[in-house]
């Protein structure tokens, strides 16, 4: 009979779990975009091209394209880890592309730091002085994708990018988006 009893209420303990559980709606998270985030991400995008977006994307329950250009996003706390995890793995995918180019033999290393606040690139330093002035060109793209994280984490947007020489000497310093207001048009 204790055995009987034992089990019954086990069965009254996880029914109670399993019922309280699917009360529970889902934490949503309300994510802001800057309109040129928003203009590079969402291109030419109308109000109806999000909802449809919306509706076939699971885990997306609003997505408004504001009239400043910015873009207001709710998603759920899962959507938003896999948002952010795709990014991740496109920066990474990016910082090896990058290193690959023979247009950027020069560059050695990449290394994004601190959830993207801070991004190193380490050069050949004779190397990069005769390519001009590309740190905007590096810069642009690293802090574009680290200020897009940054974004969808509910984080300002403020990135340090550091042209650094293989012995550590720093060779040029970028704040993102600060110094790239002109090249985003911001």
């Amino acid at each position: 009979m204790k055995r009987k009893l034992s089990f019954l209420m086990l069965i009254i303990i996880i029914s109670s779990f399993l019922l309280s559980a699917c009360g529970k709606k889902e934490e949503l998270v309300t994510i802001e975009l800057p309109k040129y985030i928003t203009e590079v991400a969402y291109n030419g995008m109308d109000q109806k091209a999000l909802d449809d977006m919306k509706k076939a994307n699971k885990g997306f329950e609003e997505i408004v394209l504001n009239d400043d250009g910015t873009m207001s996003i709710k998603v759920t706390k899962e959507m938003q880890t896999m948002i952010l995890n795709n990014i991740s793995r496109q920066a990474n995918n990016m910082i090896t592309e990058l290193k690959s180019l023979e247009e950027l033999s020069y560059v050695k290393d990449i290394k994004i730091k601190d959830g993207f606040k801070n991004i190193e690139i380490i050069v050949d330093k004779d190397e990069y002085g005769e390519a001009g002035n590309v740190g905007i060109f590096l810069g642009g793209s690293l802090g574009g994708m680290a200020g897009t994280y940054q974004s969808y984490s509910n984080e300002e947007i403020y990135v340090e990018i550091i042209v650094d020489d293989e012995d550590g000497v720093e060779l040029e310093k970028l704040i993102y988006p600060e110094d790239f207001r002109e090249f985003l048009g911001i």
